[in-house]
């Protein structure tokens, strides 16, 4: 760690773009959360949403939605993405039932994990 960078609150990232997550009410030391980790968490919830823009893409985002569902998150990790998370609400009232179905599923799956604590 030769250099590092504030970002947001309670967030840094180090010389080779780790993120190192800190809040201050957490006692426990930072954790490190890998950058590629989070741009593929990203990627897969931007392509989630755009794939339901054409009849076609439906199949694709089911897909997606059920990755997204066996990534088996932790807590802080549904709480580090939870603004990438939240984009995907709107398909919990989609026009496709099966998307609708999966999405919900998957946030039952995730505030599961939230609660369970």
């Amino acid at each position: 760690m030769d250099r590092i960078t504030t970002c947001n609150r309670g967030q840094l990232v180090d010389g080779d773009g780790t993120m190192i997550i800190y809040h201050s009410s957490n006692p426990k030391p930072p954790e490190r959360i890998n950058k590629r980790r989070k741009n593929k968490m990203k990627d897969l919830i931007d392509a989630a949403i755009k794939s339901t823009r054409s009849p076609s893409g439906v199949d694709r985002c089911v897909d997606l939605l059920i990755r997204l569902k066996s990534l088996s998150l932790s807590v802080k990790d549904i709480l580090y993405f939870s603004k990438s998370i939240f984009k995907l609400e709107t398909l919990r009232r989609h026009r496709n039932p099966k998307i609708r179905e999966v999405s919900q599923s998957l946030f039952t799956s995730l505030l599961k994990t939230l609660y369970s604590q």
